[in-house]
């Protein structure tokens, strides 16, 4: 898989874009993208979440887009954010596991909240944004874009048409004497190097935010590189029991039975998660006890 790498970028989602188009100026002519690609960087100056929401902060922080054809993919769309979120969640977890705990946090608890939101300790670590594109051939791609508070947790306001959840970074978690563990292979392991096209100017910066992040961006291109290879050669008869998987995993990242608010609702209305649909829909309970499903809200 090719991984174009920028120390800094407006938006990961907008280069992917210009690559499809063949507008990218670090890709070099009638050169058409690999089956799967990806753009990272570790400062994120125009990014963007959900309804537009900015997605920006210092060097220090994941920000990633993995890009892929619509004909890899065998499972119903709605399920994509949640396989997404479960490989994004795993890794979260795998480096709080391996480099340990902060002794001044308590034992770390990730979640996942439906549909694209990563969690530790009710405070917001990551978020998924899933857009298509066409390519100048007319093929249509999706864009799987990515961002993982690594060493910054960013301000978010707290009401207003732009409130949200409170954040956290993966560094808060983590015993800082071992920081320098998990940014040190960001330019010599092998398996993250291979197929990387970088458009970095240099090497590592030797700062541990930076290096971390960027190696962090790379490990999750590569764990949904392998999924998707998995995931194709199984075919489209196994959409139905894949499917199932993916709703069973992602249920126990999550922590059903709480109060949520939906964030764009006229009144703010408060709901209880139940359970998925196996379309990864969610069943949730109203304050009045009616049971609804939701598609396409967000939750606070």
């Amino acid at each position: 898989m090719a991984h174009y790498y920028y120390p800094t970028i407006g938006s990961t989602q907008d280069e992917a874009r210009k690559i499809l188009r063949g507008e990218s100026a670090f890709q070099p002519k009638n050169n058409h993208p690999e089956q799967t690609f990806a753009v990272s960087s570790a400062e994120q100056t125009e990014g963007r979440g959900t309804s537009g929401r900015s997605w920006i902060a210092p060097p220090g922080n994941t920000f990633l887009t993995v890009v892929f054809p619509f004909d890899k993919l065998h499972i119903i769309p709605t399920l994509l954010p949640l396989q997404i979120g479960c490989i994004v969640a795993k890794q979260i977890q795998s480096i709080i596991c391996r480099v340990g705990n902060n002794p001044l946090q308590k034992s770390t608890d990730v979640k996942l909240k439906w549909p694209n939101d990563v969690l530790i300790h009710d405070k917001k670590i990551a978020g998924i944004l899933i857009e298509s594109e066409r390519d100048v051939y007319g093929n249509y791609w999706f864009m799987v874009g990515i961002g993982v508070n690594w060493a910054i947790a960013p301000i978010v306001d707290q009401e207003g048409p732009h409130r949200g959840r409170n954040a956290t970074c993966v560094c808060e978690h983590l015993v800082s004497e071992k920081l320098g563990e998990v940014g040190k292979d960001a330019d010599t392991n092998e398996d993250a190097k291979s197929g990387i096209d970088s458009c970095s100017s240099g090497g590592s910066s030797g700062d541990v935010g930076v290096d971390g992040a960027k190696q962090l961006g790379y490990d999750i291109a590569i764990g949904i590189e392998n999924w998707l290879e998995m995931h194709y050669l199984k075919g489209k008869d196994s959409q139905i029991k894949e499917g199932q998987d993916i709703v069973k995993e992602w249920e126990t990242w999550a922590d059903f039975g709480k109060e949520q608010i939906l964030r764009d609702a006229p009144g703010h209305d408060v709901v209880i998660p139940l359970n998925l649909e196996p379309d990864g829909r969610l069943r949730v309970k109203e304050s009045s006890g009616m049971e609804r499903i939701l598609c396409a809200d967000y939750l606070l």
